[in-house]
């Protein structure tokens, strides 16, 4: 087999070298952060350069447009691809489309809280890349079996319909489908092209030598959005939201970034609480959307782990204590009250706060106790957890999440 030199490859060496460039100066972003400085986080942030790899994969790199998939566990799959704090209770797919193409979105809907798809211009990194719209998906028409089908194309149809931009080649859909309950029905999706007869086109199409390149650069350019403004850019926009202030979390609108989700408000912030601490979060006012959560990730955006660990909460799985109010305490310890957020040991992290469909932004108080003197801040009639009940919560977790994925 004669052998083939770098200069009859040029359009994909140079891709290639490109991509290769980029990840070592991100690695020395990361690097350059102050918290790096901190050695809990040094491991991680490395974790994070293997991540971004397959993430960029996944994303851009594997899609095939001639047949295509919501893929589930490849998209931010919540507890192995996580960059950008994805939430627990959320099912996630990624949906790559061709504006000139028309898909056929079908399915089930099953227990779910929320169902919605975000459409997007292409892909994140792409220049110019934006949201376009938010549908919510619980809104179309959908049949009394719970089942329903959606067109999805840049020519307007009747009924059930989501728009593509149509001079878009390869465009992003996000989406979310949320479960209160990880033992709930997650239902069904699939996505198919109305006319395959060009889906044999793009075999070719996509491993031609520029278009590989092309997808190549589109990595490249995915691994920069994402760690610079997610994996570095986030603990910053909530650190200049605060202030400089850690322990308080602000409210965020629903388009805080092109990839949030513009059905919900926020309240985040970095919190910092060091062994024999307890944070005392508190809603200020009730709560008032048609699915919230609570969750705890660390300094790059990485959920803290929620199917062994209890690091996350939601509107199903909280307690209100007796005088209606539900509050929150983050500690390295299990303090026995039961609405328990552990920060697996971490003295800091994002603390997120999502409130979809809500008429009003959350707005929390949040305090640092000594855990030792927690008990005279708390009501006394709190509601608690034992250590029989902990344990046989964290293995209901677990076991749920895995039957989730099918794994």
């Amino acid at each position: 087999m004669p052998v083939i030199s770098e200069s009859q490859l040029p359009v994909l060496t140079e891709a290639w070298k490109s991509y290769l460039a980029a990840l070592d100066e991100m690695r020395k972003m990361l690097e350059s952060q102050p918290r790096f400085d901190h050695e809990d986080h040094q491991a991680k942030a490395y974790h994070v350069m293997m991540e971004i790899q397959a993430m960029a994969y996944n994303y851009v790199i594997a899609p095939r447009k001639g047949h295509p998939r919501v893929l589930l566990n490849t998209g931010w799959q919540t507890d192995i691809y996580t960059l950008g704090s994805p939430a627990p209770d959320f099912l996630y797919g990624i949906f790559m489309a061709d504006g000139q193409q028309t898909y056929r979105l079908s399915g089930r809907v099953g227990d779910l809280k929320l169902f919605m798809v975000n459409t997007h211009n292409g892909v994140m990194g792409d220049e110019g890349f934006k949201f376009l719209k938010n549908y919510d998906m619980l809104a179309f028409e959908i049949n009394e079996d719970g089942t329903y089908e959606v067109i999805i194309s840049a020519k307007e149809h009747e009924g059930n319909w989501i728009k593509l931009d149509p001079n878009s080649s390869y465009q992003f859909l996000n989406v979310r489908r949320a479960l209160g309950d990880w033992n709930g029905d997650p239902g069904e999706i699939r996505v198919e092209l109305v006319d395959d007869s060009s889906a044999e086109d793009y075999l070719h199409e996509e491993f031609d030598h520029a278009a590989m390149a092309a997808r190549i650069r589109k990595a490249e350019a995915f691994v920069r959005y994402i760690l610079g403004l997610w994996v570095v850019g986030l603990y910053d926009m909530y650190m200049k939201q605060s202030e400089g202030q850690k322990n308080v979390f602000k409210p965020f609108p629903g388009d805080f970034t092109d990839l949030a989700s513009w059905s919900s408000s926020y309240a985040l912030g970095i919190y910092s609480v060091q062994p024999g601490e307890a944070l005392l979060v508190e809603f200020e006012e009730p709560i008032d959307g048609q699915f919230w959560s609570f969750q705890l990730t660390d300094v790059w955006s990485r959920p803290l782990p929620f199917a062994s660990r209890l690091t996350s909460s939601n509107m199903v799985t909280a307690k209100s204590d007796p005088d209606g109010k539900i509050r929150f305490i983050l500690s390295h310890k299990d303090p026995g009250y039961y609405n328990w957020l552990d920060t697996c040991g971490w003295t800091e992290g994002s603390l997120i706060v999502r409130n979809y469909q809500g008429k009003n932004d959350p707005k929390i108080k949040a305090t640092i106790v000594p855990l030792n003197q927690l008990g005279s801040v708390m009501p006394s009639d709190a509601v608690r957890a034992s250590a029989e009940e902990r344990s046989a919560t964290i293995t209901g977790r677990r076991l749920a999440w895995q039957n989730l994925l099918g794994e």
